[in-house]
C-alpha cells in the first residue's frame, strides 16, 4: 500500500504540471506553431511518471517565450518531487521572466 503523503506529494505535482500545460499551450499558440506536440507529456502524466513529465514539457518550453508562472509551475512541481536542481533552475528562469518586463 502507498503511504498517503506519497498521495499528496503526487497530486500537488501532477496539479502544477497540468497548470503548466495550460501556460505552455498558450505560449505555442502566440506562435501558431505545429511543431510543438505536449502529446508525450500527456502520456507520462497519464502512466503518472511525474518526473518524466516534468523533463519533457521543459524541454519544450526551452524553445519558447513562457510566461514566468509556466516556470514558477514548474519549480514548484520539481521542488515537491525532491528534485531541487531543477527546482532551481526553474526559479532562475522565472525570476528572468520577472525582471524582463
Amino acid at each position: 500500500m502507498t503511504d498517503p503523503s506519497l498521495w499528496k506529494i503526487w497530486g500537488v505535482a501532477e496539479a502544477n504540471l497540468k497548470d503548466a500545460r495550460r501556460y505552455l499551450v498558450e505560449s505555442i499558440a502566440e506562435i501558431d506553431s505545429d511543431r510543438y506536440s505536449l502529446t508525450q507529456f500527456d502520456e507520462y502524466l497519464s502512466q503518472n511518471e511525474l518526473g518524466l513529465a516534468l523533463g519533457e514539457i521543459a524541454s519544450i518550453a526551452e524553445e519558447l517565450v513562457c510566461k514566468a508562472a509556466f516556470w514558477r509551475r514548474l519549480e514548484a512541481a520539481a521542488e515537491v518531487m525532491g528534485r531541487t536542481q531543477a527546482a532551481a533552475k526553474y526559479r532562475e528562469k522565472f525570476l528572468a521572466e520577472v525582471n524582463r518586463h
